[in-house]
């Protein structure tokens, strides 16, 4: 651990004690690529993502991640690993991670995903429901306004994925259930309303799936 990487971490520190996590967003970076963190590089880490997101670190190569023993650290290396269809790896990282720790529900996703990816649907759909559930608990948790706008688009994506894993496996009515479990005010519903459509046709429910369809043209969506 460098001089220079501990001055950037010691700055980190301070700048998330300050609550300021979006400037402290550099120095943490720098102190990871010159080396791995200290037990207060780690909290500070973990707080900034809780608080700013993830996006600033994903263009961090896997082998900087892997330096933090973080949770966080994990789910963007699994993250990483499935954007290049490397689903096996990706859960290795993944189902590693503190089920208590914050990004959780969200690693939950990318376990569905991943088991979809390979197949798997049983333990897709079951890990799709694990998501929301933990989304859910998670939310009872946080005061913080853009983690809580995550975590609801998170439990809404995991229906979703629930739904379409259940479409997969044809049980249809089962899928049509989940859909409805989505609520108007999500961001996730308009593309909601594309799927159930089809969905509908499937039972051969075709005035459902017109009218899926038609809403498109409601003033809601201008």
């Amino acid at each position: 651990h460098s001089f220079a990487a501990s001055r950037a971490e010691n700055e980190a520190v301070k700048l998330v004690n300050g609550g300021n996590y979006f400037s402290a967003i550099p120095f943490i970076k720098t102190a990871l690529s010159r080396g791995k963190l200290s037990s207060n590089g780690e909290r500070a880490f973990d707080t900034i993502i809780t608080n700013a997101g993830t996006g600033q670190f994903e263009v961090l190569p896997i082998k900087i991640l892997n330096r933090s023993k973080s949770s966080n650290a994990k789910y963007l290396i699994a993250k990483k690993y499935l954007r290049v269809n490397k689903a096996r790896k990706a859960l290795k990282y993944s189902t590693s991670i503190n089920p208590n720790h914050p990004v959780y529900p969200f690693s939950m996703n990318l376990n569905s995903i991943a088991y979809s990816m390979l197949g798997k649907t049983k333990s897709s759909i079951q890990s799709f429901r694990d998501c929301e559930i933990s989304s859910i608990r998670r939310l009872k948790k946080t005061k913080s306004k853009i983690e809580r706008k995550q975590l609801l688009m998170n439990r809404d994506y995991c229906v979703m994925g629930e739904a379409r894993a259940l479409f997969a496996a044809r049980k249809y009515d089962k899928a049509n259930l989940r859909y409805l479990d989505i609520p108007k005010s999500s961001m996730v519903w308009p593309e909601v309303l594309f799927e159930e459509a089809w969905n509908s046709y499937y039972v051969k429910n075709y005035n459902r799936t017109l009218g899926k369809l038609v809403t498109y043209n409601a003033p809601v969506f201008d």
